[in-house]
């Protein structure tokens, strides 16, 4: 089995590598990332690829390709990034790659192609935004991944994340809360009474990949991922805190948007197994 992962060096990139690994003991992982990862394991070849503007050229054909690279907001230098690489270089780059009959794509993507206010809960009909380039930049890509493999006997799923819950992720709010405790200061708290449910753990990323290739063949979804059994966000930084073994306290500020939640029903489904808010938490900081 040959597996392609993007974004390798970051931190779902390296859990995807890790754990297909102990799943697939026989399969070779090629590794693309910008930036160096280093790695011993003879499974593992690392390829230096700069979605901007590097062809891959290789010609061995692949069971899975993992797609999780992208230039984030934080990281962008200038706005034409978010369509040259999100887009246009992710379309090259899947254009350039040679399948094996019946593979299978994961594709990251995210919440931020949605901008609906008002709604309560975000669905995949939800409505979409139209000035985050970044959001924007996904939900295109999601079109172009689609029609790119129409007609072909490859399954693509792709998934919308809201808050990532991985190991070493810095860029959310969650992870920013981490920091704050373990520096032993207050987790700031907007809409204290509001029910949160927007975080999905790595593992049900993963988990739910390989159940979709192995119930559908030839299908094209893409669905929210989220985790079950939401809770309150006062609720929610007592167990961030409770899991780190520090109360540290929190500081309410008062907000005129309200936290929303984000439907998996799509995604359940078609076999996704979403653990609860207070279980994904604990997986994600212990």
């Amino acid at each position: 089995m040959n597996i392609l992962i993007t974004g390798a060096s970051g931190p779902l990139g390296r859990y995807f590598i890790t754990e297909c690994l102990q799943i697939f003991p026989q399969a070779k992982i090629l590794a693309l990332s910008k930036t160096t990862l280093i790695t011993e394991d003879t499974r593992v070849e690392y390829l230096h690829h700069n979605l901007k503007q590097d062809r891959f050229l290789r010609t061995e054909a692949f069971d899975f390709v993992i797609h999780t690279a992208s230039i984030v907001p934080n990281k962008a230098e200038e706005d034409s990034d978010f369509i040259s690489i999100n887009c246009v270089g992710s379309l090259r780059l899947f254009q350039e790659i040679t399948f094996n009959k019946s593979a299978a794509i994961l594709n990251m993507s995210s919440t931020s192609v949605y901008h609906d206010p008002d709604a309560a809960i975000l669905t995949e009909n939800s409505k979409k935004t139209t000035n985050d380039l970044y959001g924007i930049s996904k939900l295109q890509f999601e079109s172009m991944l689609a029609e790119e493999f129409r007609g072909r006997n490859i399954n693509i799923l792709t998934c919308r994340i809201p808050v990532l819950l991985v190991k070493n992720v810095q860029n959310n709010f969650l992870a920013g809360w981490v920091l704050n405790v373990v520096k032993n200061k207050k987790i700031k708290l907007f809409n204290p009474d509001d029910l949160f449910n927007a975080c999905v753990n790595e593992k049900d990323i993963l988990k739910f990949f390989l159940s979709f290739h192995r119930r559908f063949k030839s299908k094209n979804l893409i669905c929210n991922l989220s985790s079950s059994n939401p809770i309150s966000i006062t609720a929610l930084a007592h167990q961030v805190m409770e899991s780190l073994g520090k109360q540290t306290g929190v500081h309410e500020v008062e907000s005129t948007e309200v936290a929303q939640l984000v439907s998996h029903k799509l995604a359940v489904e078609h076999g996704f197994k979403p653990q609860s808010v207070k279980d994904s938490i604990k997986s994600f900081i212990e």
